[in-house]
């Protein structure tokens, strides 16, 4: 048996589904989940997004593994019944799991999930929070950008600074081009990343460009996160 957290899924056939589960050990995983959509006793519920598992598998004949045992361990239930937790909860499963190794160890970011996931049972989180959840998760996954120094240069960054992913994160005015920021709002971007995401709730969020982390994830994964359309159903994308 091992955990997973479920971070997305589809209809497949008459009556499957294949489901997108978030691993400690072997991270990003699809799985098939036979009659999952006609065997309502078996997994009513149990294959909600964002909820963690204890699962095994079962002999399957394709190439995909297949759901064999599975336990609900915990879910996000608080956030699903409010309208301004809702979008964060999709938020961070996309973040997580699309910037997740497929098939390889991603405890650190197994671990940041579960840990914003409860965060969204007691608050919908700040704006810090949101800063903080997308550093983490693209420096658990090997991606950090620069922010304390020039990722052209090498040297300490002071203003006029910009930030580009393309070129590595920050970067002085005078070494590159990009979108204008202050080294000081870059600093405190650095001090939430190292911040435990649970203490970072009710913190001043530094004075940034929205929006500007979620579009450096987008550059690494090459598409639009999709849940920032459901953010905007709250107000929330880019702030």
């Amino acid at each position: 048996m091992t955990s997973a957290i479920v971070i997305g899924g589809f209809d497949f056939g008459e009556s499957d589904r294949i489901m997108s589960l978030l691993t400690p050990d072997q991270g990003r995983l699809r799985v098939l989940a036979r009659r999952a959509r006609a065997s309502k006793k078996r997994y009513a519920g149990l294959l909600d997004l964002g909820n963690e598992l204890s699962i095994g598998f079962a002999r399957g004949r394709g190439t995909l593994p297949v759901l064999g045992e599975a336990e609900r361990i915990r879910g996000p239930d608080q956030a699903r019944q409010a309208w301004d937790r809702l979008p964060w909860l999709f938020y961070g499963c996309e973040v997580c799991g699309e910037l997740a190794p497929e098939s390889s160890e991603a405890t650190k970011l197994y671990r940041l999930l579960q840990t914003w996931l409860g965060l969204l049972e007691t608050t919908a989180p700040s704006a810090a929070s949101r800063w903080a959840l997308e550093a983490k998760a693209l420096t658990f996954a090997g991606l950090s950008p620069g922010l304390v120094r020039c990722s052209e240069c090498g040297e300490a960054i002071d203003d006029p600074a910009v930030f580009a992913m393309a070129s590595g994160g920050a970067l002085h005015g005078r070494c590159g081009g990009g979108r204008r920021v202050s080294a000081r709002a870059l600093a405190e971007l650095e001090a939430l990343r190292r911040t435990p995401l649970v203490e970072t709730v009710g913190r001043p969020a530094p004075d940034l460009p929205g929006g500007l982390l979620a579009d450096a994830i987008e550059h690494h994964l090459m598409r639009r996160l999709e849940s920032r359309s459901f953010l905007k159903t709250v107000g929330a994308d880019d702030r």
